[in-house]
């Protein structure tokens, strides 16, 4: 829980940070290079990561030597490297004038962040709690500190702030548990990893491409300058649907492997209706509620510059966040699970294409502030495709009717909250935000009146208990 919830927000306020301290053109660089190794570690390492967490449960994955471990880190060596040379030919047309300082330090960070995103998952995928807590939550809350002060006493510039945020990082293979001291290469094992990784790595690098495609075009057209304040703001809204999605997600995949694997594709579909309902339970009324206080979110942290624009792209940012993020920790699972990851990469090209064509046409009638738009419509398409696959092909049921009051609820939540209009301070954002709280409790206990009659009969079942057993062990109460 720890990192489930504090790492999505301490890179809110890295966001945040540096939207204040770095100048526009700086700040676009920054966002550029982030969009990179985010689009980078698909092409190059996902392949390998998502095998490793669908079949980690099977594979003894710690302290082997050779096999798993010993190919392991062969193939990231050569991932790594790989990632570092696409990205120096990309640098080298995209921003020929850079200063060298700058191609460095986006070499290291790419690098070193990838690694440190792989060292998670492999944690993460073995069920080693403290670990993944430390690289996803503690390792890079004291990058943005340490490339914070960097930036105040040293210079604003992105070349710092990357340099910097890099160097915490480079501790995560410690705390992964990756054998760094061997090197091996497992060729039958490497190949089974790539026939099905393949697919899975076509869908990650097409959904990166699609979610960084709407500042890559504002960036095009408009120049660095326009797309980091872009960036800013469609950062903030993603993230904060990440936020609400991650509350839930970070071991719920790994558990409906374990049941898959234990007891079978009915026990495994099971787990994965409870996950989608549970994950739909707390992102939807979290990513609806931002989309509707965003205006408000934008007047409050950013600075004068990005406001206006900003209170246009934070709610389409965090609609089509909560959107994708719902599709790809639910029904996209399902080809995971059934080791097909074919239809995942088929829905990714379709999202990709759409994301292109409805973001270049956005903003080429409404401006860069409409380009969030264009991911919006291609996420909602994708996720109804993803749906009906599913079900479909492999005969998942998912709790459709449970999921239609939920998002009911808090749909009715984000629009009542959004007419409030504005708050004029922090402190008095906590108004909206705790009568939106209070009122989607009360449309649940409206659309689920069996299921709180439940709980309300179960909770004093457990306290009658409760009461007993202490009754019981305490001989004063019993006189």
């Amino acid at each position: 829980m720890p990192a489930q919830i504090g790492a999505p927000l301490v890179q809110l306020a890295a966001v945040v940070v540096w939207a204040h301290l770095l100048p526009a053109e700086e700040l676009g660089k920054l966002m550029l290079v982030v969009a990179l190794q985010d689009i980078l570690f698909s092409l190059c390492l996902v392949w390998w990561s998502q095998f490793m967490l669908r079949h980690a449960p099977r594979l003894p994955l710690i302290g082997q030597k050779g096999g798993m471990a010993g190919a392991e880190s062969g193939v990231v060596a050569v991932c790594l490297l790989a990632q570092f040379m696409f990205l120096a030919v990309i640098l080298l047309l995209y921003i020929p004038s850079a200063a060298l300082s700058f191609h460095v330090a986006a070499a290291t960070f790419v690098t070193v962040r990838s690694l440190a995103s792989y060292c998670a998952e492999r944690a993460r995928a073995t069920g080693r709690v403290l670990a993944y807590s430390v690289i996803q939550l503690v390792l890079p809350a004291a990058a943005l500190l340490l490339a914070l002060f960097a930036a105040m006493l040293l210079a604003p510039r992105a070349d710092v702030v990357l340099l910097f945020s890099a160097l915490p990082l480079l501790a995560a293979p410690l705390f992964g548990g990756m054998n760094v001291a061997g090197f091996g290469w497992d060729a039958r094992l490497v190949r089974e990893a790539w026939a099905f990784g393949l697919p899975a790595m076509i869908a990650a690098l097409l959904a990166a491409l699609a979610l960084n495609m709407p500042r890559i075009l504002v960036d095009l057209w408009f120049g660095h300058a326009v797309a980091g304040i872009f960036s800013v703001a469609f950062g903030l809204g993603v993230r904060l649907s990440a936020v609400a999605v991650m509350l839930v997600t970070a071991g719920a995949y790994p558990l409906a492997v374990r049941r898959m694997e234990l007891e079978g594709r009915a026990a495994g579909f099971s787990q994965l209706s409870a996950n989608m309902l549970l994950l739909c339970l707390v992102a939807a009324p979290l990513g609806l509620g931002f989309a509707g206080i965003g205006g408000s979110v934008a007047s409050l942290l950013l600075p004068a510059s990005m406001q206006a624009d900003a209170s246009v792209i934070l709610p389409l940012a965090a609609l089509a966040g909560l959107v994708r993020y719902l599709r790809s920790h639910t029904t996209d699972q399902v080809f995971l699970l059934m080791a097909d990851t074919r239809p995942a990469a088929i829905i990714a090209f379709m999202e990709f294409c759409m994301t292109v064509l409805l973001t270049a046409t956005a903003i080429r009638f409404f401006g860069p502030s409409a380009g969030a738009a264009g991911l919006l419509g291609a996420a909602s398409v994708s996720a109804t495709a993803s749906i009906v696959w599913a079900v479909t092909r492999f005969g998942f049921e998912p709790p459709v009717r449970a999921l239609s009051r939920i998002l009911l609820a808090a749909a009715l939540m984000a629009l009542c909250v959004h007419m409030m209009g504005r708050a004029p301070s922090l402190p008095a954002l906590a108004v909206p935000i705790a009568c939106g709280a209070s009122l989607y409790a009360v449309c649940l206990a409206l659309l689920f009146p069996g299921e709180v009659q439940a709980s309300i009969v179960a909770g004093g079942v457990l306290a009658m208990r409760r009461r007993v057993r202490d009754e019981d062990h305490d001989p004063l109460q019993r006189v």
